[in-house]
């Protein structure tokens, strides 16, 4: 069985989708999508601006590119 390559990284934010799910972000920012669950739990400081629709979780654009202004990562 062929091993499963991860989706190509975008070269701007145009390219990112305006809702992504939590994998799709996880490669964004680097981290395990089992990281950020643990970041977004509820009364966290900082917490990641993920979303339940559903059983899916699931990240904002907008909200991700905030969220990475304000630690700092992004001008």
């Amino acid at each position: 069985m062929p091993k499963k390559r991860a989706p190509q990284l975008p070269t701007s934010w145009d390219e990112v989708p305006v809702l992504m799910d939590l994998v799709y972000a996880a490669r964004l920012v680097g981290y395990s999508p089992e990281y950020l669950l643990v970041l977004c739990k509820p009364g966290r400081k900082n917490r990641f601006p993920a979303g339940k629709i559903g059983s899916q979780w699931r990240v904002e654009k907008g909200a991700l590119i905030q969220y990475l202004k304000e630690a700092g990562v992004m001008p």
